[in-house]
């Protein structure tokens, strides 16, 4: 099969999916209880967040750099951004508040709206010290070790990160004032214990465990069937820190993969920004220009003793008007299956939407289990979590055109 018959097949494959989807999913669960959330203080924070991004933007070559374009872009999201409607009297909701393990469970199970949680993680940090300076300790014996760090006034030219070891981006931490070149690191290893949500515990909630256990099983059930190496880098996708100073944004995007994600501040809050309910057309727009918003962006503040979990393809980005870190990780949930494999197909059409780099490699390695722990569900008749043997059949046949599609432009690489 020709590229441009890949091309095709592909586009063929969107339209269907399109077709389907139609409108946005129904939000309007009936059970799961919507508690208050009070907007007047984020609406505070929202003022001050426009006034901090509008006297970071630059002129000259500073309007050449990754900071400008970020702030620049999160500032006319922000500027058009509104509360998330709680309140199922005055329409569709666009994000769900709940407090106790009933309400989350429920919220869980019959949305598929963003959720936030309050105290999904078991850990305490010791007192004496904010939980920064705990974290940044816990790499005291390795300083030279190195790790990606975002940096705004770096060229919109080159990549927006470079490394520094957690020695350096210690130091600017722990420096008193604020820096005029905030760092944001995203992608350090946690060596907090207890950190993962209690919510997503269930194994409804585990279909990516299951993928990358399958993945790294090697035909055995051992514990060191895989190489440490691929276990340590498939453990990272579960549990991982995110570390940035004031004003060190991220602009609107997709999670990679197709995942969906979970995060817990656990100092300093920030401001969330995501597009809500978004159906084909506006996924399609918004790929398109990524200042689309047509009344779908909505904002809220998250704190530390709160977790937000946000769908498969929800664009999203961060401001951050303090220092902050906090744990995150990804998850799929079964009855995410579908919106998993439509939105990974998007990112590999559209790389540029993703806040990583996806290889045609890492999609194998995803889809290849995923396809066989699908079958087997199928063959044994245990197809409950993927909405019964109809649903299973019809999401079997999309993973295997993905997978095809894959293998196809893997060997078109290759030849």
């Amino acid at each position: 099969m020709s590229a441009s018959n890949v091309s095709k097949c592909r586009h063929t494959l969107l339209q269907k999916e399109k077709l389907a989807l139609g409108s946005p999913v129904a939000s309007r669960p009936s059970t799961a209880a919507n508690t208050r959330h009070s907007s007047y203080n984020d609406k505070e924070w929202k003022q001050k967040a426009l006034q901090d991004l509008m006297g970071r933007f630059g002129d000259g070559q500073e309007a050449m750099t990754h900071g400008e374009r970020t702030n620049r872009s999160l500032h006319h999201y922000l500027v058009n951004a509104s509360p998330p409607n709680l309140d199922e009297s005055k329409g569709d909701i666009d994000a769900r508040f709940c407090t106790t393990d009933e309400d989350c469970n429920k919220a869980l199970t019959e949305t598929k709206n963003l959720i936030i949680a309050k105290d999904q993680q078991s850990y305490k940090w010791p007192l004496g010290k904010p939980p920064i300076q705990h974290f940044l300790a816990q790499w005291r014996d390795e300083p030279d070790l190195e790790v990606c760090v975002q940096i705004p006034s770096r060229s919109i030219d080159e990549t927006s990160y470079e490394k520094l070891t957690i020695g350096e981006v210690t130091q600017r931490f722990l420096a008193d004032k604020a820096s005029d070149d905030p760092v944001n690191a995203l992608d350090i290893r946690s060596r907090s214990p207890n950190i993962y949500p209690r919510m997503l515990e269930p194994d409804s909630c585990r279909f990516l465990h299951l993928i990358i256990d399958v993945s790294l099983s090697i035909k055995s059930a051992q514990r060191d069937a895989a190489s440490t190496g691929e276990a340590r880098q498939h453990k990272n996708l579960f549990e991982g820190s995110l570390v940035g100073q004031r004003g060190s944004n991220t602009d609107v995007h997709l999670d990679a993969n197709g995942f969906a994600t979970w995060i817990t501040p656990q100092d300093g809050e920030f401001g969330f920004i995501w597009l809500t309910r978004l159906t084909a057309d506006d996924m399609e727009g918004w790929i398109k220009d990524r200042s689309y918003d047509k009344d779908k962006v909505r904002y809220v503040v998250v704190k530390p003793g709160q977790t937000i979990f946000i769908p498969p393809g929800t664009p999203h980005g961060v401001v951050r008007l303090e220092d902050t870190l906090s744990i995150t990780g990804h998850f799929l949930k079964w009855s995410d299956i579908d919106s998993w494999l439509r939105i990974m197909d998007l990112q590999r059409e559209h790389p540029r939407i993703t806040n990583e780099d996806m290889t045609k490699d890492s999609m194998l390695r995803l889809l290849e289990p995923a396809l066989n722990i699908i079958q087997g569900r199928i063959e044994r008749d245990d197809v409950e979590e993927m909405g019964g043997q109809d649903e299973a059949r019809e999401i079997e046949e999309k993973a295997k055109v993905r997978l095809h599609l894959e293998v196809i432009m893997a060997s078109l690489t290759w030849m």
